[in-house]
């Protein structure tokens, strides 16, 4: 963190905005739909780290753009991530574990850069929360992508509901509910993500042209 700290400082110095990509990690999952406003709680250390960045910023008196990201993935299945994981286990017959507990705002990443470019195009400064405009599980979002996928492609995987703090591999436990408003800035930009439904569909209409 030293080091971010420091170009922090460099930046400030040669009169530049620094743009900090944060994380919805620093709440606590309790309530969720968290506001701007709303006080952070990071349980993970992912989260402590980012929100202490975060008070950095705030801390200098000068201006600053961060940007709390919700979980991005991308729906270009040429990309990789997890839509392509989803269908390239799919069709191979194997196991799915997909977390029906955690709620998350998910949001495709032509639409992070999307909002990105038109928050700086208007000078944009603060805090901003920036998700997609569904709180879903990622078992729900599964549904969504298999519902839209030509059954034409010989989906034979299995899907295996579990627990987010379940999940094998994992260091420490993960807030549940950290779902996202980003309504300030969908009024400040005059844009809206796509739905999960629209990212999912365009997903599967590549799958299908392959």
């Amino acid at each position: 963190m030293d080091a971010t700290r420091r170009v922090i400082d460099q930046l400030l110095e040669r009169g530049a905005t620094p743009v900090f990509f944060s994380t919805d990690l620093v709440f606590d999952g309790v309530a969720g739909r968290y506001r701007e406003d709303s006080s952070p709680d990071p349980v993970v250390t992912y989260g402590k780290q980012k929100l202490a960045i975060e008070r950095y910023l705030q801390s200098t008196g000068e201006n600053f753009l961060i940007i709390r990201l919700a979980k991005v993935f991308s729906g270009d299945l040429s990309y990789g991530g997890l839509l392509t994981e989803w269908s390239n286990s799919l069709q191979a017959g194997g196991r799915i574990l997909c977390a029906e507990d955690q709620i998350c705002s998910f949001i495709e990443i032509r639409d992070v850069i999307t909002a990105l470019i038109k928050l700086m195009k208007n000078d944009a400064s603060g805090l901003f929360h920036l998700g997609g405009p569904n709180a879903l599980s990622r078992l729900e979002l599964f549904e969504i992508f298999k519902g839209f996928l030509p059954q034409s492609k010989g989906l034979q995987g299995q899907i295996s509901r579990c627990v987010i703090n379940d999940v094998p591999g994992l260091l420490e436990r993960r807030p549940i509910d950290i779902s996202l408003d980003s309504s300030k800035l969908y009024e400040a930009v005059g844009f809206v993500p796509r739905s999960m439904r629209e990212v999912c569909g365009e997903a599967a209409t590549m799958l299908a042209s392959r």
